[in-house]
């Protein structure tokens, strides 16, 4: 999990300071001895209880005004306070420690994009919270306005769903940035009927990255209802360490597939990884004609639809492994839907893991990767059609039969006696 991570990570010994009387220590032992036994032991974890009745003086040194607060001391003998007790608030605080200095995350606005502040359905504010959880601070970035120089080095810019065309000027700094060593995070969203990012998606082909702007279809494994429109993923690239742990069912609603760029001066200077995968063909196939889509009647044409599996996620990164730090090379996480975090989905938090996997390794806190966190613990199980059609005939026709069989079997052999 995350937590036993964070905790690999503890640079010296720390003090759990626990404020509250000591007839409820019960509560929290098993909680807080998890920490200590899961603590390195260059690292210890010592804990403490004060009990705010008999020392008063200590409240007003670590300013606590509450019972059921706790103190987590580092060397330096300066607290981070954890104001309610608990994995998740606990983890947050052990990663203030570990990174005492905030990632900044740029997203860029101006094109139609994503709305982090939106509280409604289709926007992002529950993404929001969660990278904040993570430690990471948004900040906005209006290209139009600002010059892509004034961002930190090593942070992480975040262009997600724009629904407007970027412009040529905009492209070319999105384009310096990453020669630098940029980090960016992206989503294109499909469009069959105008699709205003061509520019956008022929510039990062340089860096292997081959927007196809189709749908993904996947007849065995979709939303029960989506006509194969919105693929549930359970295959995931095992290579690369987004993905590497990863085994939690995601879906991706109406998302675009991606290619690999093959020409040989691209394949020399990136290395591209597919992250998840749709089923086998012909299973799955990724639809170029609207009309059939809508008809809900897509048919595999060879000569323009692509053979399943499909990508729907791709990750790039330069190579130059020995003369590069992982801080100075260039990478991209690129999505075919922008769609799969929004609000609507909020109870769906493998998709919203999956996000912030994608976040620590472009941030290279690659071992915050994981599927359990702390904070997203809701995470309904999927049930595709094909299941559903196995649960009904199973359930129906098959146990019933069961069941009959054995009490004839059981009638003939009581008769015979």
């Amino acid at each position: 999990s995350q937590s036993r991570a964070v905790l690999r990570q503890i640079p010296s010994a720390l003090n759990f300071k626990l404020f509250l009387r000591r007839s409820d220590y019960a509560l929290y032992v098993p909680l807080l001895e998890l920490y200590r036994l899961g603590a390195p032991s260059t690292a210890p974890i010592s804990i403490e209880v004060i009990d705010p009745d008999l020392q008063p003086t200590i409240l007003q040194k670590y300013e606590i005004t509450q019972y059921g607060c706790m103190v987590i001391e580092g060397k330096s003998g300066q607290g981070i306070i954890v104001k309610e007790i608990n994995e998740s608030n606990i983890t947050k605080a052990l990663m203030k420690i570990t990174h005492p200095t905030p990632n900044y995350i740029y997203f860029l606005s101006g094109h139609n994009e994503a709305n982090f502040a939106a509280t409604t359905p289709e926007g992002f504010s529950v993404l929001k919270k969660a990278m904040e959880k993570e430690l990471y601070q948004l900040q906005e970035l209006r290209l139009s306005a600002t010059h892509l120089s004034i961002i930190p080095p090593h942070s992480v810019l975040l262009l997600w769903g724009p629904r407007l065309p970027l412009l040529p000027e905009e492209i070319t700094q999105l384009e310096k940035f990453l020669v630098g060593g940029g980090k960016i995070l992206m989503a294109l969203d499909p469009d069959f009927k105008n699709w205003p990012h061509q520019g956008l998606a022929e510039s990062f082909r340089r860096w292997g990255i081959v927007f196809n702007n189709n749908i993904a279809l996947d007849f065995r494994s979709h939303v029960n209802g989506s006509q194969g429109t919105v693929p549930i993923i359970n295959k995931y690239s095992a290579d690369h360490p987004i993905t590497k742990n990863f085994s939690a069912q995601t879906f991706f609603p109406l998302s675009s597939s991606f290619s690999t760029e093959s020409a040989p001066e691209v394949i020399k200077r990136m290395e591209v990884t597919p992250l998840l995968f749709t089923n086998e063909y012909p299973h799955s196939w990724a639809e170029n004609n609207l009309q059939e889509i809508v008809s809900l009647k897509p048919v595999f044409n060879p000569q323009s639809d692509e053979r399943g599996p499909l990508n729907l996620a791709m990750a790039s990164t330069t190579r130059n492994w020995t003369t590069r730090t992982s801080a100075d090379r260039t990478k991209i996480v690129a999505f075919g839907n922008s769609t799969f975090v929004t609000n609507v989905y909020a109870q769906f938090t493998a998709n919203y893991n999956l996000f912030l996997n994608a976040l620590a390794w472009l941030s290279d806190d690659i071992f915050l990767a994981t599927a359990d966190r702390p904070e997203l613990v809701n995470q309904p199980t999927f049930i595709s059609g094909p299941q559903l059609g196995i649960i009904f005939y199973f359930t129906l026709i098959v146990a019933p039969l069961l069941l009959i069989a054995v009490a004839i079997y059981f009638y003939i052999r009581r008769k015979k006696l």
